[in-house]
């Protein structure tokens, strides 16, 4: 299982939130090839925009069912 956020720090000041998920998602995709787990969680709106690649997606209505992401299973939490 990996369960995870999109941003792995977040600034202290305000930022522009559109570049920082563009830069943030390689890296989450990586982490992703290289763990290899059997399922996603994913938390939160921002994530799943991002994995599903939909800006506006939302957990409250895609969660209670499993998608796949990247190939791998994925259920949608918060």
């Amino acid at each position: 299982m990996y369960l995870t956020y999109l941003l792995k720090c977040r600034p202290l000041r305000q930022y522009n939130k559109e570049e920082v998920r563009a830069f943030s998602k390689p890296f989450l995709i990586q982490q992703i090839k290289t763990i290899q787990p059997k399922f996603i969680v994913c938390l939160g709106d921002t994530v799943v925009q991002v994995m599903v690649d939909d800006k506006e997606a939302h957990v409250k209505n895609l969660r209670g069912s499993w998608h796949v992401v990247l190939g791998y299973s994925c259920i949608l939490i918060k």
